[in-house]
């Protein structure tokens, strides 16, 4: 993946790092050194800052979600499996080939379970004016597009398994950097950023 997305190979080889730490169980001590050692530098200073535990606390409370110290609390409870029942916010969404269109579906920030949605309304927002919905792509990613919400500003990067079905949708939409660049030069936010801050 990372030689075929090369912009986005420093992100990616982060996610390896982390994904191979939750994979084996990984402490919140050895989460800081990985981040310490190979994380971006908003990230390492941040880990030199925080709280772990509290981190986790905040993040559970909903008072949390963005800051690059709800990093840690998201990497812990995904490795735990820890979700609550109404899910975290979707951390990508995906379209499956279905009959002769296709579905989308929404995967979980924290347990990445899907569930269906409705393509004609807004995931953050729940609003169902089509008008409002932005879809843009960019060339280099054609299996990703970006679905933005003129109502609420924020967006969601969605992977089009109909397209590329050996595509991993929470890998995947990592190397989709020049897609959340456009989306942010464009006033929107992300519903929830990525392990890498995207």
């Amino acid at each position: 993946m990372a030689k075929r997305f090369p912009e986005a190979a420093e992100a990616l080889d982060f996610y390896a790092e982390v994904a191979t730490l939750q994979a084996r169980g990984g402490t919140p001590r050895e989460l800081i050194e990985v981040v310490s050692l190979f994380g971006p530098p908003l990230l390492r200073q941040a880990a030199s800052e925080v709280e772990v535990y509290h981190a986790v606390e905040m993040y559970r409370s909903g008072e949390e979600r963005s800051s690059p110290k709800s990093f840690f609390a998201r990497v812990l409870l995904q490795t735990e499996g820890a979700c609550r029942d109404d899910h975290a916010p979707p951390q990508v969404g995906c379209l499956r080939g279905e009959g002769e269109g296709s579905s989308l579906w929404l995967a979980c920030s924290l347990c990445f379970e899907e569930r269906r949605a409705s393509r004609s309304q807004c995931p953050a927002c729940q609003m169902t004016d089509e008008g409002k919905m932005v879809v843009f792509t960019a060339s280099e990613i054609p299996h990703i597009e970006v679905r933005a919400c003129d109502a609420c500003r924020l967006y969601l990067n969605v992977v089009r398994l109909d397209e590329e079905p050996e595509a991993i949708p929470d890998v995947d939409e990592m190397a989709a950097i020049a897609l959340d660049l456009r989306a942010r030069e464009m006033g929107y936010e992300k519903i929830q950023t990525n392990l890498v801050g995207m």
